[in-house]
């Protein structure tokens, strides 16, 4: 990804670099700065791959209970135990899998180095990674539009979450320079913002400017709770249960409910969690200042409450 390659090799240096104690390196930054998209790039590395045994891609929310890490950690995808086990239970067959490998100290030593900055993305990899976004599909720039383009991306205060949103609300625009000219002037409203409030002001320019059929859609995405993978099967089935999908002839709602989600998608709202080996896309999943942004959103529009007592969706 654009702006990563510098950061991609410090942090493999620093992983794989010979020491004898395990360390935690924790990566920080605000929302929105690239932390997750970086951790993964490193995750799936030739060079990680090969250096460590065992490898375990593991979420946890601001919400969490001890179990389900244990859980987490200890299946790494196989479901062999059950939420039942006590975490000492769980805690002790986790070290047991890990004792002998490279990841064994972890089990009793955790040091903490000092922790990864991620700093923004300058002007050249803003423009860089928008631009790479508004013609994901192909195409060329009109010249007129390209400064107008490099003042969108500064715009974006160094965020790629915010620029990668930004493109795909201009990669379906019709690529005026009327409208072109429009989004910058938005965004320099917002300039005396904090950088959170900042971001999801940023991101609610293409929010406001999607289509009205899919606001619910993208709207609805609040119910789910932070950092859950969505099977699409199930989206698609609440989508159009909640009557969100409007009919088309020729089609299913079920298709038009998928041709909705990619919108989405291409609009760079939602992003491919896991896809099967045709192709089809198998779950997905919101970045949690987007799904901030859906809270706010439907709070303000009165689109859907839901109470805190509700049995959350997984």
């Amino acid at each position: 990804m654009v702006g990563f390659d510098e950061r991609l090799v410090q942090i493999i240096d620093k992983l794989t670099r010979d020491e004898s104690d395990l360390k935690i390196l924790p990566i920080v930054g605000m929302g929105g700065i690239g932390k997750t998209t970086l951790a993964r790039n490193v995750f799936h590395h030739a060079c990680i791959v090969d250096h460590f045994d065992i490898r375990i891609w593991f979420t946890i929310s601001q919400e969490y209970r001890v179990q389900e890490i244990l859980l987490g950690l200890l299946n790494d995808g196989e479901k062999k135990w059950s939420t039942g086990s006590t975490s000492n239970e769980l805690g002790e067959r986790l070290y047991k899998k890990l004792f002998g490998r490279r990841l064994s100290n972890l089990a009793v030593s955790l040091g903490s180095q000092d922790p990864y900055l991620m700093d923004f993305l300058d002007e050249k990899n803003c423009w860089n990674l928008l631009s790479e976004k508004v013609f994901a599909q192909g195409g060329f720039l009109n010249p007129e539009l390209k400064q107008i383009g490099k003042d969108i991306a500064k715009g974006c205060k160094g965020l790629p979450l915010a620029l990668v949103v930004i493109g795909g609300l201009l990669a379906k625009s019709d690529m005026t320079r009327e409208y072109w000219e429009s989004v910058p002037k938005n965004i320099n409203s917002f300039a005396n913002s904090e950088d959170d409030e900042y971001c999801l002001k940023v991101l609610s320019l293409t929010y406001n400017s999607l289509p009205i059929h899919l606001k619910p859609c993208f709207l609805y995405m609040r119910v789910f709770p932070e950092d859950t993978k969505i099977k699409v099967s199930e989206l698609i089935t609440l989508w159009v249960a909640e009557g969100f999908i409007k009919p088309t002839r020729g089609k299913t709602l079920e298709e038009i409910a998928g041709k909705y989600l990619k919108d989405l998608i291409d609009m760079n709202l939602i992003f491919i969690h896991k896809q099967k080996a045709s192709g089809d896309i198998r779950s997905i999943a919101i970045h949690d200042l987007l799904r901030d942004l859906c809270l706010r959103e439907s709070d303000r529009e009165n689109f859907i409450r839901v109470p805190k007592s509700t049995v959350e969706l997984h």
